[in-house]
């Protein structure tokens, strides 16, 4: 199902059940703005938070064009595989974590897009979260792309804290 849950409200806006065959970025818009339509008058959206499957040039637009600020989990196609390969500038954030920053426009976009990572180097003992690139010996990797012009370190910290988002999974 898609959903539509305010993160600090114990409840849910809108929801949409759907057969288990159903693609999960199908429709996705659609149903946005039928959850937009039913936000309560003089209430807005912080942040749109969204997992891969919604790595879509036909969301991210419309969220553009609602002025909705967004934080969704890229997927790691070649040419972002190689974009994050690439990052010469990385800054710790404490804990085996670093933080880079890249731009960049995908094929089938209207333009560029501003990219976060997070790499955690793999460490014995504890299991790292992310992606284990071959490109990238002793990290894992986690990407969003974001229309947010706050810090990578805030940017990773709000989604994986799920601070009061409208969440999409």
């Amino acid at each position: 199902p898609l959903l539509a849950v305010l993160a600090e409200m114990p409840f849910v806006l809108h929801a949409w059940l759907r057969p288990g065959n159903t693609g999960a970025g199908r429709g996705v818009v659609e149903f946005l703005k039928e959850a937009l339509a039913l936000l309560p008058q003089g209430m807005g959206v912080r942040c749109v938070r969204a997992d891969s499957r919604f790595f879509d040039q036909k969301l991210l637009g419309f969220l553009e064009e609602r002025g909705l600020k967004y934080i969704v989990v890229a997927r790691l196609t070649k040419q972002v595989k190689r974009r994050l390969c690439g990052i010469g500038e990385w800054r710790s954030v404490g804990d085996g974590y670093e933080v880079g920053l890249f731009r960049m426009k995908l094929a089938g976009w209207d333009g560029e897009r501003r990219f976060v990572v997070v790499r955690e180097r793999v460490r014995e003992g504890k299991d790292a979260v992310g992606r284990l690139l071959l490109d990238v010996p002793g990290y894992t990797c986690r990407v969003w792309v974001t229309n947010r012009a706050e810090s990578a370190e805030v940017i990773w910290r709000d989604y994986k804290g799920r601070a009061t988002v409208f969440i999409i999974t």
